[in-house]
């Protein structure tokens, strides 16, 4: 795991589940923004869209998507662990597997917020199905504690 600090603040970058054992205490954190690899074969996503791998943030690790499912659970326990009581968590997800990132939720405390659904007009054009031009982003909080929500 490396660390860097910018403007007093540290970045951690690294594994997310054994980075937050080694360096974040339970029920501390207030928010947690991530969008998990999609385990969509990312590592061959170039083939089929325009991507240069160039701009791919160096560390990006694609899972399996046999393995998709034990990796939500994973993780989604893992912040479960270090968000504060009334602490929340946004999860982007595409629908290829967000079946697996609601079943890992319900294995956990969090309750569901919101479900938003991110409607976008640009992305990847088909020409053998529809295009689906849209992500899940899923608000949860950590019950037990007063909620912090800004609308703006």
């Amino acid at each position: 795991m490396r660390s860097k600090e910018i403007n007093g603040n540290v970045f951690y970058n690294g594994g997310c589940i054994a980075g937050a054992r080694a360096y974040i205490p339970d029920d501390t954190v207030d928010l947690i923004v991530t969008d998990p690899p999609y385990g969509i074969n990312g590592d061959r996503l170039h083939q089929h869209y325009n991507r240069d791998e160039r701009f791919v943030v160096d560390g990006y690790v694609e899972v399996p998507a046999a393995g998709y499912g034990e990796f939500s659970r994973r993780w989604i326990r893992e912040a479960e662990r270090i968000l504060r009581p009334g602490g929340s968590i946004y999860i982007v997800s595409g629908y290829t597997n967000l079946y697996h990132i609601l079943a890992a939720l319900t294995e956990t405390g969090l309750r569901e917020v919101n479900h938003i659904i991110w409607k976008y007009n640009f992305g990847v054009y088909t020409s053998r199905k529809y295009v689906s031009s849209h992500y899940h982003i899923l608000f949860c909080e950590k019950p037990g504690g007063e909620r912090t929500f800004n609308l703006e």
